[in-house]
């Protein structure tokens, strides 16, 4: 009988600056086929931001989910993929205010 294979709560954006454009580091989720990403923010920042696959962690392309736009209050969006993508990532582009954001994800395998 084999078990699922589990990602232990994965810490992949520290302290995020919502004032700037940025990407965070990748993950490997490589032979996990379930993932959920959690993001939370602060402040008041205004943006579009992606959550992006990857099979070579150079390429980055959008996740089956549309963008989502931070709107100038604090907020939270948890978020759950089935992929076969071999990397994730969170990417950002600030329109207008600031802000922090705390993002993490945990994956399971299928059994």
């Amino acid at each position: 009988m084999s078990g699922k294979r589990v990602l232990d709560d994965a810490k992949f954006i520290v302290d995020g600056d919502l004032s700037t454009d940025f990407s965070s580091k990748s993950e490997k989720i490589e032979g996990v086929d379930r993932i959920c990403v959690q993001l939370i923010w602060t402040g008041t920042p205004t943006g579009n931001a992606f959550i992006e696959l990857s099979n070579d962690d150079e390429a980055w392309f959008p996740s089956g989910l549309a963008g989502f736009n931070p709107a100038g209050v604090d907020g939270s969006i948890l978020v759950e993929l089935d992929t076969a993508a071999a990397f994730v990532r969170y990417r950002y582009q600030s329109v207008s205010g600031t802000g922090v954001i705390q993002g993490h994800f945990v994956g399971k395998a299928h059994g």
